[in-house]
């Protein structure tokens, strides 16, 4: 499995995120597509931590309810005897876009149409992020059954170091 590590710094809301992305994807928001859930995540990050998260969906995710994608993350983690989990969609939206601000590449994009599952949800209904077009990185949020479309990434946190 291929990962990419990215810092998530304190103070940074996909919201917010959304300003910066509009250098390189000129829309409303930034995002090549958002729902209301944008207003939902603006809540800013409260520290700094470095994040390492898979640059595509769990092999064998796809198409799988969110309770299974996440017992398979669950089982990585306990295989591989390293703390894995499902991103919060803040994660997933700074890896997927300083990944591609880097190297040009667009992670989680829109051939073949792939997200990831993310920990929020709202009102019954499941944060995505991915979907990633040339007019910019996609949040919306859905039921939460199986599609194709819809995997799990796995990110693994590091806290931390307290200097002083």
């Amino acid at each position: 499995m291929q990962t990419s590590i990215t810092l998530i710094p304190k103070g940074l809301s996909v919201k917010s995120l959304g300003k910066l992305a509009k250098k390189y994807f000129p829309t409303e928001t930034g995002y090549g597509s958002v729902q209301v859930v944008i207003d939902e995540l603006k809540m800013p990050n409260d520290k700094s931590y470095w994040a390492l998260m898979s640059k595509d969906v769990l092999n064998g995710s796809r198409n799988k309810s969110f309770k299974k994608q996440q017992k398979m993350v669950s089982e990585l983690s306990k295989k591989a005897s390293v703390q894995c989990e499902v991103p919060k969609a803040l994660e997933a939206v700074v890896s997927i876009l300083t990944h591609q601000v880097r190297s040009g590449v667009r992670l989680f994009s829109d051939n073949p149409v792939t997200y990831t599952r993310c920990l929020e949800e709202l009102a019954d209904f499941q944060v995505l992020v991915g979907g990633f077009a040339p007019s910019g990185l996609r949040v919306p949020y859905l039921l939460s059954y199986a599609n194709p479309c819809f995997g799990v990434a796995v990110l693994r946190k590091f806290r931390s170091l307290a200097i002083g």
